[in-house]
C-alpha cells in the first residue's frame, strides 16, 4: 500500500469543511481510481472498516476481503467450528467475508453461526434479516422453539408467512407486546384484535394501518381524549408546559385521521387548538396554574361528544375526573387520574 494514498485519504477526512456529503463523495470518488490490492490493503489495515470503502469494494464486486484472505471460507470455517484458539477472530473474519461470499458459502457461514452460542445466533440472525435465506426456514423455528431468541422473532416478522406468525402470537406479545404482535399478524387478522388491550390511540393506528372502518365520532374522541391526557400529564408530572402542546401520541392520532379520510374533524381540532393555547401559554411554569380549575377550563373547551358503545371506560374517567376537580375535591380527582393504564415511553409506539 502506498504511503501516497493512505496519506491522500487521510488528508480528505481531516478536512474541516462542514459538508459531509462532500468529504465522504471525494473519499469514495478517490478510492475508485485505485487498484484491487491497494484498496483491499488499505481496507483491512483499518480497525474501523470505513463504509465508503467498502461500497467501492462491493461494486467491483471482489470476493474476498484482506482480513483472513489467505484463508479460504472452507479453512475458516472448519477451525471455527473446531473452535481453535482465537475464535472471536476467526468468527469476525467470517462476518467481514460474509458480504462479499457466493450464495453457498454465505449458507455455510450461516450453518456455523448457527450454533449453541448465543452471540453466533445473533449474528446469523442479523445475516438472515438483511439477505434471507429459504433454505433456513425450519431451522429457525427449531432453534426458536429451542432458544427462544428474541432476534429470531424478528426474522419471522420480516420473512415468515403469517400462519406461521399466528403460531407464535402469544411469544410476539411476550417479547414485544400486544399492540405490535397485531400489527405482525397483518390486516386479516383485525377482526380479532381485542381494543380494551391497549391504548384508544394505539387501537386507532391499527386500524388506519389496515384501511379498517372507525366512525368518525369514535375517532375524533381518542384524539380529545389522547389530547387532553397529554395536557394533564404535564400539569401532574412537569414543571413547565410542553412547548407543543399536542403529545406526540395526540399527534398520531390527527395522522390517523387523515389516513381515515376525516378532514372535519381534523379542522375542529385545530380550533380548539387555539382555544386551548389562549388558556395555556407554551413553555409556561406551571405552579403558576391553578390546577383545581383548569381542568375544567380544559373540558369546557373540548367538544361534548356521545361516545359510541361506551367506548373505553377511561374516557368516561376523564369526564369524571374534570367534573370532580374543585377546590373541595382535588384529591379525589388526583386518584381517578392515577387509575388511569400507564401510558408507554414513546420510543415503544408502533413502529409505523
Amino acid at each position: 500500500m502506498s504511503q501516497e494514498m493512505e496519506n491522500t485519504i487521510e488528508q480528505f477526512k481531516s478536512l474541516k469543511i462542514s459538508s459531509v456529503i462532500s468529504q465522504w463523495t471525494m473519499i469514495r470518488s478517490y478510492a475508485r481510481t485505485l487498484p484491487d490490492s491497494e484498496l483491499l490493503e488499505y481496507y483491512s489495515s483499518q480497525k474501523n472498516k470505513p463504509d465508503l470503502i467498502k461500497s467501492v469494494l462491493q461494486k467491483r464486486d471482489l470476493k474476498r476481503l484482506a482480513a483472513g484472505q489467505h484463508k479460504t471460507i472452507g479453512k475458516l470455517l472448519d477451525e471455527f467450528v473446531k473452535r481453535k484458539r482465537g475464535y472471536s477472530h476467526l468468527r469476525l473474519a467470517l462476518v467481514r467475508r460474509y458480504d462479499f461470499a457466493s450464495k453457498a458459502d454465505r449458507r455455510r457461514i450461516v450453518e456455523a453461526l448457527l450454533s449453541e452460542y448465543r452471540q453466533d445466533r445473533i449474528l446469523a440472525y442479523q445475516m438472515l434479516k438483511l439477505n434471507w435465506d429459504s433454505y433456513f426456514t425450519d431451522k429457525l423455528v427449531s432453534l426458536y422453539n429451542q432458544y427462544h431468541d428474541k432476534e429470531c422473532l424478528i426474522v419471522f416478522i420480516k420473512h415468515y408467512p403469517r400462519t406461521i406468525l399466528q403460531d407464535k402470537f402469544d411469544a410476539l406479545v411476550e417479547q414485544f407486546d400486544y399492540p405490535y404482535a397485531c400489527y405482525c399478524m397483518g390486516a386479516d387478522f383485525s377482526g380479532k384484535i381485542d381494543k380494551y388491550k391497549m391504548q384508544p390511540n394505539e387501537w386507532l393506528r391499527l386500524m388506519a394501518t389496515f384501511k379498517q372502518k372507525v366512525s368518525e365520532t369514535e375517532a375524533e374522541t381518542i384524539l380529545y381524549y389522547t389530547f387532553a391526557m397529554g395536557l394533564l400529564d404535564d400539569l401532574s408530572y412537569r414543571e413547565t408546559w410542553s412547548t407543543e402542546l399536542v403529545s406526540v401520541k395526540a399527534l398520531d392520532v390527527i395522522r390517523d385521521l387523515g389516513r381515515l379520510g376525516y378532514a372535519d374533524s381534523i379542522v375542529r381540532f385545530g380550533k380548539i387548538l387555539e382555544q386551548t393555547q389562549a388558556l395555556i401559554q407554551p413553555g409556561a411554569i406551571i405552579y403558576n396554574v391553578d390546577k383545581y380549575s383548569f381542568p375544567n377550563k380544559l373540558y369546557q373547551i373540548l367538544p361534548n361528544i356521545e361516545v359510541e358503545d361506551g367506548y373505553h371506560s377511561e374516557v368516561k374517567k376523564w369526564a369524571e375526573t374534570v367534573n370532580a376537580i374543585d377546590s373541595n375535591n382535588y384529591n379525589n380527582a388526583k386518584l381517578l387520574i392515577d387509575s388511569f393504564p400507564d401510558e408507554k415511553n414513546d420510543d415503544d409506539d408502533l413502529p409505523f
